[in-house]
């Protein structure tokens, strides 16, 4: 993978949707060159899949990240217990004895009872967490807006014309339902994708804030820098002076090139990595709602 490819990357896990022509203008390449390194990525495995599912805000449902260590001699009796637990949605083990871990809580679930659980099952120790509650009250979907995720479930990327087939509806009533989804954060919509697949590495990289430094700001600074080797941020709630940062590289100078780079922007006090060694992603519990509802 390079640059071109992980910008790609980027632009698609925020919109998955976006065109092939949209990212020939972000990427500034031939829609021809765009679409070829997309199959390539695709037929190399770094490109999963493009899923759809409703919005943990659809039913009100916070979320949360478990990070701490655990006992690698039982990884993969850890990650059987942990993928078959339908509120977790991705597991990711990190160098070694690491595991960060997201979770939804079902309707009605509160979400430290969700943390102590999981913990539990996974035998987490010094664990850290972190929970996003539902930004406002949580409005309905109709029966028609679980049609429409239905038919995106597999592909998100699916052109409308196949949805309308598949759904039975207009293409105006088909676009204004799934601009009021989106607009409204009730439907979900994500890449599923593995750098390990390209036999490059992902550090995942928490950064203590500096001083004066919010974590927003810090985020938005580094997405206007366009710096190739980030390739997912995530800011905490409960720890605001932390940011956790993905980041790519070819080997272990460009990581350490990369971490230094950010550490001379002077946006953090210390950065810590760990490398990805594996990472899964779960079909959750929302992941079937709209097709039980169709």
């Amino acid at each position: 993978m390079d640059e071109a490819d992980i910008r790609m990357t980027i632009e698609l896990s925020m919109e998955p949707r976006a065109t092939f022509r949209d990212l020939s203008k972000a990427l500034g390449l031939s829609v021809t060159a765009v679409h070829k390194r997309f199959r390539s990525l695709v037929d190399e495995g770094v490109f999963r899949r493009f899923t759809a599912s409703p919005s943990p805000w659809a039913y009100g449902c916070p979320v949360c990240m478990i990070i701490g260590r655990f006992d690698p001699s039982q990884e993969e009796e850890t990650l059987a217990s942990l993928v078959s637990d339908e509120r977790v949605h991705s597991v990711h083990i990190v160098s070694g004895d690491i595991i960060h871990m997201g979770a939804i809580a079902r309707p009605g679930e509160l979400i430290e009872d969700v943390k102590k659980e999981l913990i539990a099952a996974a035998g987490i120790e010094d664990a850290f967490t972190d929970s996003m509650h539902p930004p406002r009250p949580s409005a309905k979907l109709e029966p028609e807006d679980h049609s429409i995720i239905a038919a995106l479930q597999e592909d998100c990327r699916r052109p409308m014309q196949e949805v309308a087939d598949l759904t039975g509806m207009g293409g105006k009533a088909l676009r204004r339902r799934l601009d009021r989804m989106r607009q409204e954060e009730l439907i979900w919509m994500r890449l599923d994708w593995s750098p390990l697949a390209s036999g490059d590495h992902l550090a995942i990289i928490n950064g203590q804030l500096a001083d004066g430094r919010a974590a927003m700001d810090a985020v938005n600074d580094i997405r206007r820098w366009h710096m190739p080797p980030v390739v997912g941020l995530g800011a905490f709630v409960e720890h605001p002076r932390q940011l956790l940062m993905g980041v790519w590289a070819r080997n272990l100078v460009d990581l350490h090139e990369a971490r230094r780079d950010l550490k001379d922007r002077g946006l953090f006090s210390s950065l810590r990595y760990n490398l990805l060694s594996d990472m899964r992603d779960c079909d959750c519990w929302l992941d079937k709602v709209s097709s039980r509802s169709c």
